[in-house]
């Protein structure tokens, strides 16, 4: 999953904001953190359709993000800060980064109108395909979350993460993780010690889903090896910006 926040984002329980929040918290369960949050679960051929890797101009893996329609990827706002579309690409249908799926030029990229780099709020970006996604082996859509789940709620985190606490890069192979709904009460009394630059970020754009649905994509982490929240964009929140701007 891109950075080393990975270790603990595959055992993240998901937590839930109301559907007109913005921000959606996760937690890690210290028992799993030492046991299983670095690898995760290998996914299965075909298992996240949805799921695509960012590349830059050296087909080099920097975040994730989802299929949402035909020419549209979903992913993080600070993903992509300061970068044209020309300087990046999409791979769709594979499990593997290397070697690589089907490979699709970006022509736009679409920032949150209000996305704050400094602040991280708003944190969202649409990228506008070339060629239609879904026309690789292996790649679909998937449909938009447009209500806040209950706790107890299971959901399901791709991405493809570190092999071991120190590695220095990616997996090759995709993997994920279920998660569970907590409180939102719970993340946030830890959230409240803590500033945003925690300094140790996962894979930002990241997919969170729930039955085929997409919660939440990844904003921002604490520091690694640490049992506090990871931060997500609550994708109920935006749907209605998300379908507006990709038409």
């Amino acid at each position: 999953m891109g950075f080393c926040d990975v270790e603990g984002l595959l055992v993240r329980a998901f937590t839930l904001a109301t559907p007109d929040e913005e921000l959606l918290y996760a937690a890690a369960d210290k028992v799993d953190f030492e046991n299983r949050i670095v690898q995760g679960t290998l996914a299965g051929i075909g298992q996240f359709p949805y799921q695509v890797s960012l590349r830059n101009k050296t087909l080099g893996h920097f975040c994730g993000g989802a299929i949402i329609k035909e020419y549209y990827v979903v992913t993080s706002a600070k993903c992509v800060q300061g970068l044209t579309a020309d300087v990046i690409y999409i791979v769709t249908g594979t499990n593997e980064l290397l070697p690589s799926g089907r490979t699709v030029a970006v022509v736009k990229v679409l920032r949150h109108e209000s996305y704050d780099s400094s602040s991280l709020k708003n944190n969202i970006a649409l990228l506008k395909t070339k060629e239609d996604l879904t026309k690789a082996y292996r790649a679909s859509k998937i449909a938009l979350n447009y209500v806040a789940p209950y706790p107890g709620q299971k959901c399901v985190l791709s991405g493809w993460g570190k092999e071991y606490a120190a590695a220095q890069s990616f997996s090759n192979y995709l993997r994920y993780a279920e998660l569970t709904i907590m409180a939102l009460s719970d993340c946030q009394r830890v959230l409240y010690e803590f500033d945003i630059d925690g300094g140790c970020h996962g894979d930002n754009g990241g997919p969170l889903v729930n039955y085929n649905v997409l919660y939440g994509i990844l904003s921002w982490g604490f520091p690694c090896a640490t049992d506090k929240p990871d931060v997500y964009i609550n994708i109920a929140k935006y749907s209605n910006w998300i379908n507006d701007r990709s038409i």
